[in-house]
């Protein structure tokens, strides 16, 4: 038994370095020397995935390294980017005067339309040349330089990250960030030798985000968008988009062996091997025009971080996004609460325009409309505008109830959904309807009479959730389909307007939207004359509906694919090294593969040489003071929806 020796990799040992979740290194309280034939293989591994196999979500805190006792080392911070519309139903008040309360751009439409309508802001650009991003180019650079010399074989972690800043339309610093998968990157790659090769590029557009569904890892982009001239970029490359300042990440030497400084900004860049342009099309917006783009209103809240059952997880979100306080005044008189999500046409009158931040020297600020006013709603396909009077009556925008929940009966593990994104129309009893509309024959085709279903006064859609590998890896949401974009229109006349500039977008429910429940079902006379149809009126005939159409989880918490599913890789560092070659790339370091089959309570454990390979040294001896660790997926990321407990045993064999 003198021949063998034991050793222990502990990602929570007092002297381990913790890079990441699953990604650490441990220094050796004695070194060890490998002689010629001596052999190295793994023992045993224990994987923490807790988050895999116990039902439990797992929410990870702001930040692990912040101090003990910290509310970055304690607490989660949610949020939610989100803008308010209204479905053009009719209004309550019903009658023949309904629609006295609005102002239509172009004034022709004297109609409820039963379109959507989003809040948006009017900004007076005031001569400001805007220039339009509507391609951007990464160029590879290969083979990367470390900052401390030597070439670097391996980008560093996949997806790619990138964090760029520019100024948009309205003045505001606007922050950019977004990832790609690696394998994209390598359509761009480098061709030569050493600095005198030559780089190809990958142009990210519209068109591919259409066409690749799927390509963005995290965060939200879409073409084009807007920024005032000079306001991308600096010196003398302005149309060049700026890296993020204030953006800090470690660098890390091979595989996350040992950080070697932090970078920040240009440095960052060279962290992931990539240079970033933008490639912009000039003067797209005359002097007179206006631009009218959805208000985008944050809502940000602190939970404890650490794991949750589903349902619990579900019911402490849902409490937060719909709380109030009503231990203090509410301030503004027209408001119904303290709380965005829910507000009235009166407040959001109040409220005004977009606030320009403070601008760089050297740049002309943009103004802001004036506040005030009644707020201005854009239709969903952009041509055409309505608002409502000042004297109106203080109508409801937006959500009653942000439900989220947990169905344990959907799928093997059960599933989230977004119950009630929307404010629901109400009889005077308190049941949700559906109401049965008649526009008439002015809207009509052909002079044919059009009819229509509404299902909710309005709502709200998302543009971001935070943070997103909560939503998208634990929570399971396709954030490709929840989250709305907005796609900025051509310069148009509506109306009495000249050189405007709209937005257009969608809201379906079930996918980006929820709303009452709308079925034939809604066509029948529920009262004494069962065997009628329900007659579409101008007023609307109400139809009792006690179901919601909710927006579900594209996965049930069992629902990983059976590839990412199926097994980790265990990649170690040090001296030594081993090859994985699969028809897609070669990987070094890997020393063994663990089977997801061996899942036992909240661990996922290889023992006994399952799946080792093992290291045979050959050649003049080394010494080994440091191993650093890593577990993978199937697709040779780091591991996430684990925690730090993790252990993996080696075995030194002696010749």
């Amino acid at each position: 038994m003198d021949n063998q020796t034991i050793i222990e990799l502990r990602e929570q040992d007092r002297n381990a370095t913790n890079f990441d979740i699953a990604s650490w290194e441990n220094t050796l309280s004695t070194d060890i020397t490998l002689y010629n034939n001596d052999s190295l293989e793994l023992k045993g591994v224990f994987i923490d995935s807790v988050a895999q196999n116990s039902g439990r979500v797992v929410v990870e805190p702001d930040d692990p390294t912040a101090p003990v006792g910290s509310d970055k080392r304690e607490k989660a911070t949610i949020g939610i980017s989100f803008c308010q519309y209204f479905h053009d139903w009719g209004t309550s008040t019903a009658g023949a005067t309904e629609l006295d309360d609005r102002n239509y751009i172009p004034v022709a439409q004297k109609y409820t339309s039963g379109r959507d309508y989003v809040l948006c802001d009017k900004i007076g650009l005031g001569g400001a040349t805007i220039t339009e991003v509507s391609e951007i180019l990464l160029f590879n650079q290969v083979p990367p330089k470390s900052l401390s010399g030597g070439d670097i074989n391996e980008n560093y972690e996949d997806p790619v990250r990138f964090f760029y800043k520019y100024l948009n339309q309205a003045g505001k610093l606007t922050h950019l960030q977004f990832s790609l998968d690696e394998t994209l990157l390598k359509t761009c790659g480098y061709t030569g030798t050493g600095q005198t090769g030559t780089e190809g590029a990958f142009k990210l557009n519209q068109s591919i985000l259409d066409n690749k569904k799927g390509i963005i890892k995290s965060g939200t982009i879409s073409f084009p968008f807007l920024a005032i001239k000079n306001g991308i970029g600096t010196g003398a490359s302005a149309q060049t988009l700026a890296p993020d300042d204030t953006i800090t990440a470690p660098f890390m030497n091979q595989r996350g062996k040992k950080v070697l400084e932090t970078l920040t900004g240009d440095k960052f860049m060279e962290l992931e091997f990539i240079k970033f342009l933008g490639t912009t099309t000039e003067d797209v917006q005359a002097t007179d025009g206006e631009l009218f783009q959805p208000r985008i209103i944050e809502y940000d809240f602190k939970i404890e971080a650490r794991d949750y059952a589903p349902d619990e997880l579900a019911r402490v979100l849902s409490q937060n996004f719909t709380r109030s306080a009503p231990e203090l005044y509410i301030q503004d008189e027209n408001a119904l609460a303290d709380n965005p999500l829910l507000q009235t046409t009166r407040s959001l009158q109040a409220i005004g325009d977009a606030v320009v931040n403070p601008l760089p020297a050297g740049l002309t600020p943009v103004p802001a409309g004036n506040p005030n006013t009644p707020p201005v709603f854009c239709r969903d396909d952009g041509k055409a505008l309505v608002n409502y009077i000042a004297d109106c009556q203080n109508y409801v925008i937006g959500t009653s109830q942000f439900a989220v929940e947990f169905n344990e009966n959907v799928g093997a593990e059960g599933i989230f959904q977004l119950t009630q994104m929307h404010l629901p129309l109400y009889d005077h009893n308190g049941n949700t309807l559906v109401i049965a509309k008649d526009i008439g024959v002015v809207a009509g085709a052909d002079g044919k009479r059009v009819k229509f279903l509404a299902n909710k006064n309005g709502g709200v859609v998302l543009t971001d959730v935070r943070p997103a590998t909560l939503w998208r890896d634990q929570m399971k949401f396709d954030l490709s389909k929840l989250l709305t974009t907005f796609q900025l229109q051509p310069k148009q006349d509506i109306g009495g307007l000249t050189n405007v500039r709209t937005c257009s977008f969608s809201v379906v429910d079930g996918v980006n939207g929820t709303g009452a429940l709308k079925s034939i079902d809604d066509t029948l006379n529920k009262n004494e004359f069962f065997d009628k149809a329900t007659p579409y009126t101008t007023a609307g005939t109400p139809i009792k509906t006690p179901y919601l159409t909710e927006i579900n989880a594209s996965e049930s918490l069992d629902g990983d694919s059976a590839l990412d599913n199926g097994y980790y890789l265990i990649e170690l560092t040090s001296n030594f090294y081993t090859n994985k070659i699969s028809g897609e790339d070669q990987k070094k370091n890997i020393m063994g593969i663990v089977s997801r089959f061996y899942q036992q309570d909240s661990f996922t454990s290889s023992i006994d040489g399952e799946g080792t390979f093992t290291y045979v040294h050959k050649g003049e001896p080394i010494t080994i003071s440091r191993i650093g660790c890593r577990i993978l997926n199937a697709q040779h990321q780091l591991a996430r929806n684990l925690k730090d407990n993790n252990t993996i045993f080696l075995q030194l064999n002696r010749q």
